[in-house]
């Protein structure tokens, strides 16, 4: 009898920032596994769609508009060559401590480095 297993899941009610979607690029450095030392840099950052959101069934094959790629990215108009359509790590909690609250906030990116911990645990 085959197993069915669930691999990834697509988020039907994404956190947006200015109604895009954006994904988190953050760096770890695991310097050992036993005991598990890993070091989380600041330098991450956030890479935006330039797309506006849509959760329109008629939008799901829209690259531009649920990809954050920049070789996707790059071909809208909407693409900023200077900033590269992404913010700073310290940038997006800024945005996020006066939209959502510090208190939300911290409880997200405490929750970003239990995943990270969860993760690096599991291989």
């Amino acid at each position: 009898m085959k197993e069915a297993y669930v691999i990834s899941r697509y988020v039907d009610k994404p956190l947006l920032v200015g109604q895009k979607k954006f994904d988190l690029r953050i760096y770890v450095l695991v310097t050992n596994y036993r005991p598990l030392k890993v070091w989380l840099s600041t330098l991450g950052f956030a890479r935006f769609c330039n797309v506006k959101y849509s959760n329109d069934i008629s939008e799901i094959d829209n690259m531009m508009m649920h990809l954050t790629n920049v070789a996707i990215q790059k071909k809208t108009d909407e693409y900023n060559n200077d900033h590269g359509s992404k913010w700073s790590i310290e940038n997006l909690r800024f945005y996020l401590e006066q939209t959502r609250g510090k208190d939300a906030t911290d409880k997200c990116f405490d929750e970003i480095k239990n995943i990270i911990y969860i993760s690096l645990k599991s291989v």
